[in-house]
């Protein structure tokens, strides 16, 4: 992956994945955050709240890709796209996907 998937682009995976067709829309990253400070701060003993941890939206609007140069340069070929490392992780961890 270089350049690395886009956040649309894991969005757009996890729907194919999952089978499900979730609306997507784009919204400035410190509306989210500021959301998921109020939304943790108010429900953070919950599922929801923990799911949106201010921490965690920080690090989704962060590009964390790592360039492997050296194993590019020496003829390396990724073997899974994004959707087939997804499926792969969806099926050794299903209880990740619920």
């Amino acid at each position: 992956f270089d350049p690395g998937p886009t956040l649309s682009e894991y969005v757009q995976a996890i729907n194919e994945v999952t089978g499900r067709s979730a609306l997507i829309i784009r919204v400035p990253a410190i509306f989210v955050l500021f959301a998921a400070h109020v939304i943790h701060g108010v429900l953070g003993f919950t599922k929801i709240g923990k799911a949106l941890d201010p921490v965690r939206v920080r690090k989704i609007t962060r590009s964390n890709n790592v360039r492997a140069g050296f194993l590019v340069a020496n003829g390396y070929k990724y073997i899974y796209t994004l959707q087939s490392a997804l499926v792969d992780w969806k099926h050794d961890l299903p209880s990740e996907w619920k």
